[in-house]
């Protein structure tokens, strides 16, 4: 689960915590954010990816799908 939070920084909504492991994680900052093409061959949707930092000292990297309903996935987490 990705709650959202508008950032004014990157003006838009941006991920303002998330749930991995059962664990509740919480964003204290946007580092940053692009957009993927997705694994068109596999129709998959184009992606925009936030890599974030939490109060738990952790990078982590949220993968948003552009499809209908959007859905989230947690790409890489940085130890």
């Amino acid at each position: 689960t990705v709650t959202l939070v508008r950032d004014p920084a990157f003006d838009t909504l941006r991920p303002a915590s998330f749930t991995w492991r059962r664990a509740r994680f919480t964003v204290t900052e946007a580092l940053d954010c692009w957009e993927e093409q997705g694994r068109w061959w596999q129709e998959e949707a184009p992606l925009t990816v936030w890599r974030v930092g939490c109060r738990d000292g952790g990078v982590y990297e949220l993968a948003m799908a552009r499809s209908d309903p959007p859905e989230w996935r947690l790409m890489t987490v940085f130890d």
